[in-house]
């Protein structure tokens, strides 16, 4: 085949392609529109009472010890840009 016919197909595969993805567009719009207009706002419904109740922490009348030591699981070593002791930590 010629350079020429080469070309040609390429530009008509484009084409095409540009066609099909304006149709798919157009008619996704179109479908968005359709099925847009048919959704109607239902009215809000009236709400109901509700029963509440304020609760209070229980008094613990017992306590448990377990002496023992605890190791972490996963550590993170830390460095900073500036030498020295970290004076303060504001934390919200």
């Amino acid at each position: 085949m010629s350079e020429f016919q080469d070309q040609k197909k390429k530009m008509a595969k484009k084409i095409w392609g540009i066609a099909a993805l304006v149709f798919f567009a157009v008619g996704g719009f179109l479908l968005m529109g359709i099925t847009g207009r048919k959704t109607e706002i239902s009215p809000e419904k009236a709400s109901r009472p509700v029963k509440t109740m304020t609760l209070l922490a229980p008094e613990v009348t017992f306590r448990r010890i377990f002496p023992g030591k605890v190791i972490a699981s996963k550590t993170a070593e830390l460095s900073f840009r500036v030498s020295g002791p970290l004076v303060e930590l504001p934390v919200k």
